[in-house]
């Protein structure tokens, strides 16, 4: 119990791009756990989501109504709590020992707790046709010591916009854009000589080492492992395009915010940010919309892709997991979440629901095509998260600052990750 406390006092949920699908509104609560006797042989499920309401209510509810039809003994008593407050909130409940039974978390803090024993191990409730149904490396992010700790709900892709305007006037084929990092590279060195504009603004993060196969943590969790050949590599060719004049140095700095807006004044041939993000483009800048076309995200050394997961879970706490993991599967099937992709901007963990009619592209639609590029990733896409609570937004911070020091050329791509990996192990081993 001790140990559920302490990791959940020190956790903050970094899911924002997922948190709430598009909702607002201040949320309401329509139950909590621990609500007192019920009659034999029935069972009630409390069970906590992230920033649904209003927005989802019809949705949530009908899939609870279905449930309880088909298990005419469990009531479920839904709670939905703003992004800022299920820290706190599940917290206090397993503190005053009312652990809800099944939580909507992202896999952050999903690791983070399971790593501390808060967590049920899914695999003692699921059978190999059940887990079978989930993409594979989905269902693994959320693994821990060989065991599942949660089970995979819905997720959000990314893509490439193509200014095709641009991309022409440099001489290049928009037909045929860049797949991998080091051609998005050349094709920007091309397209900044040819007409002066810079391409994109690249990574130099933790996903920029992720897709090139570099590990960030060793798997005890207890020092850095980034370090490496492969790492210096992806350092340094983030850092060759700015001491090489393909982008500007300011681009260092700049945001997906950023990104969207200077591809919406014309002022970038590329964007690389989620296919929500056309929506914005087509509204606020229609001209560019009109010249836009999308493609997959470019690839690094290894075919991976990061595709940030909200995950149902089953505290250690909770009162019925046998019914709290049937609940789980029953909430994420196929048919609910294909469902919940139609009427949300999201995408599903599981592979049925994802080869829907739905999913594929028809006719030159961007947000259809890229919708359907956003599911194929789902093949390839996994959640990269460290399961190190709070820690995990210092360590991203030190390894971007670490690309930073490179493309200024304060440091070699060699000792800024030599002073990145110092840094995370004194992060990791604080208390």
């Amino acid at each position: 119990m001790k140990k559920v406390l302490a990791a959940l006092s020190s956790l903050l949920l970094t899911a924002g791009l997922l948190a709430g699908c598009g909702g607002g509104g201040e949320s309401q609560q329509t139950g909590q756990a621990g609500d007192g006797e019920q009659p034999s042989g029935e069972v009630t499920l409390h069970f906590w989501t992230i920033s649904l309401r209003p927005t989802f209510d019809d949705y949530i509810n009908g899939i609870i109504r279905a449930y309880e039809e088909k298990n005419p003994h469990v009531k479920i008593e839904w709670t939905d709590l703003p992004f800022g407050s299920i820290q706190d909130k599940l917290l206090s409940a397993i503190a005053a020992d009312e652990s809800p039974d099944l939580v909507n978390l992202n896999t952050d803090m999903a690791l983070t707790l399971a790593a501390k024993g808060g967590l049920t191990n899914i695999d003692e409730y699921v059978t190999p046709e059940q887990r079978a149904v989930y993409f594979e490396k989905l269902w693994q992010s959320a693994e821990f010591d060989g065991k599942t700790y949660a089970i995979p709900w819905y997720a959000a892709g990314h893509v490439m916009f193509i200014n095709t305007d641009i991309v022409k006037r440099a001489g290049l084929d928009p037909s045929k854009p860049p797949q991998t990092w080091d051609e998005l590279a050349e094709w920007a060195r091309i397209i900044k000589e040819k007409t002066g504009i810079p391409a994109f603004i690249p990574e130099g993060n933790m996903n920029r080492l992720f897709q090139d196969g570099v590990p960030i943590l060793t798997p005890d969790k207890k020092k850095a492992a980034f370090n490496t050949p492969e790492g210096v590599a992806a350092v340094r060719w983030y850092a060759d395009l700015f001491q090489k004049g393909i982008l500007p140095k300011d681009f260092m700095t700049k945001t997906y915010t950023d990104a969207v807006n200077y591809y919406m004044g014309g002022q970038m041939a590329f964007v690389l940010t989620g296919p929500q993000f056309l929506v914005r483009v087509k509204e606020q800048s229609p001209e560019i919309y009109a010249v836009t076309d999308v493609a997959p995200y470019p690839q690094g050394k290894v075919r991976v892709n990061q595709i940030p997961l909200m995950n149902v879970v089953v505290p250690k706490l909770a009162k019925h997991k046998k019914e709290a993991v049937d609940f789980g599967l029953f909430l994420t099937n196929d048919e609910n979440q294909l469902e919940f992709a139609k009427i949300a901007n999201i995408l599903p963990s599981t592979k049925k629901a994802a080869q829907d009619d739905f999913f594929k592209a028809q006719g030159d639609d961007p947000e259809a095509k890229a919708r359907a590029i956003a599911a194929q990733q789902l093949e390839t896409g996994y959640d990269l998260a460290l399961g190190v609570g709070g820690k995990q937004a210092e360590i991203s911070k030190v390894i971007a600052d670490a690309f930073q020091a490179a493309a200024t050329g304060k440091m070699t791509p060699e000792e800024a990750l030599r002073e990145a990996e110092e840094k995370v192990n004194e992060i990791l081993a604080r208390d």
